[in-house]
């Protein structure tokens, strides 16, 4: 019996040592949550305001850097300014049509992400915009899991075929 007791008693001396050596961890501020690296530069092309909003929401709380323009120009002229990793473009826009936009920000970096969302059913508009080198097509009203799926497969893409120029 006292054997057994000797054991019982080094093992809680362990256990012991073992719970004073472990440090707790640091809580982390929101401070720090917004000071963390950022995932990626992502600019919203997309005239309507409600569906603009929730994104930038959304992707801003899951890491990414986000810019937002309800216009084509607008868009353009951020893209030509800032340079973003992923694209979510509209096809409809007010003052232009996504296709250009698709094909200019193309032309200006290859590499960029272009997601193309949309109301529009229409196949063969899907099949043009993959042309130009959209990276996917989605349609309204989308899944926020898909479109976050969609970004981080293609920014994958992007590394790779950055790496693979090199």
């Amino acid at each position: 019996a006292a054997f057994k007791f000797k054991a019982l008693m080094e093992r809680e001396q362990l256990f012991y040592f073992l719970c004073l050596s472990v440090k707790k961890p640091k809580s982390i501020s929101r401070q720090a949550i917004k000071e963390a690296p950022v995932k990626a530069k992502i600019l919203v092309v997309e005239d309507e305001k409600l569906i603009c909003w929730s994104l930038q929401k959304d992707l801003e709380r899951e890491g990414y850097e986000v810019a937002t323009a309800q216009m084509a120009a607008e868009g353009l002229r951020l893209f030509e300014a800032n340079g973003f990793d992923a694209i979510l473009l509209d096809i409809r826009l007010p003052d232009g049509d996504g296709k250009e936009v698709l094909k200019r920000m193309r032309s200006k970096d290859p590499f960029c992400v272009v997601i193309v969302i949309t109301a529009n059913d229409d196949i063969r508009t899907a099949v043009e915009c993959m042309r130009e080198g959209a990276f996917n097509y989605l349609h309204k009203p989308f899944d926020f899991q898909e479109v976050k799926l969609n970004i981080e497969k293609g920014l994958e893409a992007r590394r790779l075929q950055q790496r693979v120029a090199e």
